[in-house]
């Protein structure tokens, strides 16, 4: 389903423009011991199953509905359990690496903003 113009101008006023990265505010050096990357290990497929199943309503970043998102992560078998173990390896890198945010412009291609 494509966005439409009232959805888009809808968006807009609730999501401020994106600011340009101010270096003062950003964590310098190794990640303070409480960000360890075992705190992060509970993050797997089982968990992301369950948080998508408890989504209710709008497309939000990805454009998806909840509707649409609980059939992936129920529906087809062998595919939605790679479908949240993916989503899982995904999340956990972004939590615990560095991530060259080139590597990131198709993950956050569909934001909304009108580039």
């Amino acid at each position: 389903m494509a966005i439409n113009d009232k959805t888009k101008r809808e968006m807009s006023s609730k999501h401020p423009k994106a600011e340009p990265i101010s270096q003062d505010v950003l964590l310098k050096g190794e990640a303070p011991p409480s960000l360890h990357p075992i705190f992060y290990s509970k993050i797997d497929g089982d968990q992301i199953k369950k948080c998508a199943l408890r989504t209710k309503g709008s497309a939000g970043v990805s454009q998806q509905e909840d509707a649409l998102w609980h059939k992936m992560v129920t529906g087809f078998k062998d595919s939605s359990s790679s479908l949240c173990n993916a989503v899982a390896v995904l999340s956990r890198r972004l939590a615990t690496e560095y991530v060259d945010p080139k590597g990131l412009e198709a993950l956050l291609a569909n934001r909304g903003d009108s580039h």
